[in-house]
């Protein structure tokens, strides 16, 4: 994931930490012992050499030295050892050291579709602000027509004033110092979506995060954009006043094709997309869950008649299935962040020329005064989404029972 703030460290690595303070010491040995309680109260320097600290440690009573070669020279003690000795601890193996894998998986990735196609503006100041032209004086077209000495009638259009607040998302963290010293450096598996290109599929890539902070701010900054997917479908400021709309909210119930719990089919695509051209717009974009995008799928299989292109094609990176309506061809694209429960399913049919993601200030980095222990961030951004012609797009909503 490209971070839109500058890499915070420097490259770490845990081993180098440790050499720094404590040189060639090995992991887990006691260098101070002022009350001499280790290995049977034998004092052992630091400048010991392998064979002194075996010898130190074979003179204890309760040790004996085995010299089979095999083993190399290591110390047993008579009492049988088996590698599952020991008691609580990773796999109940308490005595034998365990090599940590780099690699951790994201199990929690999810595409950001909308993110990813709906266009960015910048904005100035805390509101967005547009203009619509809702009617040019000519609702009754046959007033057009004149006698030839008629008396001139004049008519103006009329206009409207719309704004939304521009709304704060952040996600905050802080890592501690003992974090920063004592955690390597890390891949995440799967932690991004890089956007396929000419026609093909996206992939979920790697990401490499050298030290504790790094990982904490490139995982916080992909959480902000899974919220900020989220609330572009799912926002609502009448329930929490500090979101901003998203699809569902600004949308309601305009050009909608009400299911009211039964089973969608490719006619309510028709219908919907032809509501909207009837209000001028022409739909080219639909976001549904997954769910209902996979009984699209069947149906299209069943159908296969002239108004559906077959099969999931790719444009913008992310699968999409391509249908023709009456209003045009439209890419139907499922999300994660959409609801699957029947009966509140639904396929948000858009213009997608209508739609804007308004930006103050797009994802940065804003460190944090220290109060512990520890470093302290925070990744915000200040925006909100506008459709400045909401007539223009449509939708299939209350979606119920499976399709046959």
């Amino acid at each position: 994931m490209e971070k839109s703030f500058a890499q915070i460290g420097d490259s770490f690595n845990s081993d180098i930490e440790y050499k720094g303070y404590f040189g060639d010491l090995a992991d887990n040995t006691c260098y101070i012992d002022p009350l001499g309680t280790s290995y049977g109260n034998k004092k052992i320097s630091l400048k010991s050499s392998a064979n002194s600290l075996r010898k130190n440690i074979v003179e204890a009573k309760s040790f004996k030295y085995d010299a089979r070669a095999e083993l190399g020279n290591s110390m047993i003690e008579y009492k049988a050892l088996t590698a599952g000795a020991g008691g609580a601890g990773t796999t109940d193996t308490v005595l034998n050291p365990f090599t940590l894998d780099p690699e951790m998986w994201d199990l929690s990735r999810k595409e950001l579709p909308a993110r990813t196609l709906i266009r960015r503006v910048s904005n100035v100041g805390p509101k967005a602000v547009w203009n619509t032209l809702d009617s040019k004086g000519n609702s009754t077209h046959s007033d057009a027509f004149y006698g030839e000495q008629a008396t001139v009638d004049y008519t103006d259009s009329t206009y409207s004033r719309s704004d939304t607040d521009i709304k704060l998302m952040r996600r905050a963290g802080i890592t501690t110092g003992l974090a920063q010293a004592t955690q390597p450096s890390f891949v995440n598996q799967g932690f991004n979506y890089n956007v396929g290109v000419d026609g093909k599929v996206g992939t979920y890539t790697d990401q490499t995060v050298a030290t504790a902070i790094d990982r904490n701010v490139v995982e916080r900054t992909k959480a902000l954009m899974e919220d900020e997917e989220w609330a572009i479908f799912n926002g609502d400021s009448s329930t929490n006043s500090l979101e901003f709309d998203g699809i569902i909210k600004i949308l309601g119930t305009t050009n909608t094709v009400d299911k009211n719990n039964d089973f969608v089919t490719l006619k309510d695509f028709r219908t919907a997309t032809t509501n909207a051209r009837q209000d001028g717009g022409y739909v080219d974009m639909a976001f549904t869950d997954l769910k209902t995008y996979d009984e699209v799928i069947g149906l299209i299989e069943t159908a296969r008649q002239g108004i559906v292109d077959y099969g999931e094609e790719t444009e913008y990176g992310f699968n999409y299935v391509k249908l023709r309506t009456g209003a045009g061809v439209i890419k139907l694209i499922g999300s994660h962040f959409l609801t699957d429960v029947d009966n509140s399913r639904a396929v948000w049919l858009l213009d997608s020329r209508t739609w804007e993601m308004r930006v103050l200030q797009d994802i940065s980095y804003l460190p944090m005064g220290r109060t512990i222990d520890g470093d302290g961030f925070m990744v915000k951004l200040y925006e909100a989404l506008i459709c400045k012609a909401i007539q223009f797009n449509a939708s299939i909503t209350e979606i119920g029972v499976t399709a046959p």
